[in-house]
């Protein structure tokens, strides 16, 4: 999803058609960071990978393939499987400094 509130007025590209939710979704988005208490995407190892498995689940429910249950059950799998390979420790210690808590050396 966008990052910056000033992408509200543009559709998130994971979101794909022409009606009104891509709008909807950056407008909620924008307003989610403008709340005093939110997390950014975490500084991970292969954070584009995490975000492209839960977008592909999220395009999944969108088109009616699952239900939302199934669709979150997959992309935690994957989430785990993509923890795995990059390593618990690594990712440990990645969010941790990407939260200011703890020094990270890859």
């Amino acid at each position: 999803a966008n990052c910056r509130g000033s992408f509200a007025r543009s559709r998130d590209p994971w979101l794909e058609g022409d009606g009104q939710l891509p709008k909807q979704f950056a407008q909620q988005g924008a307003k989610a960071l403008r709340h005093s208490r939110y997390l950014s995407v975490p500084r991970i190892l292969g954070v584009d990978q995490y975000l492209d498995a839960l977008g592909a689940q999220v395009r999944r429910r969108l088109a009616g393939e699952s239900t939302s249950t199934e669709a979150l059950a997959t992309a935690v799998e994957a989430w785990e499987s993509l923890t795995d390979a990059h390593g618990r420790d690594a990712q440990r210690q990645g969010y941790r400094q990407s939260l200011g808590i703890e020094k990270y050396e890859p």
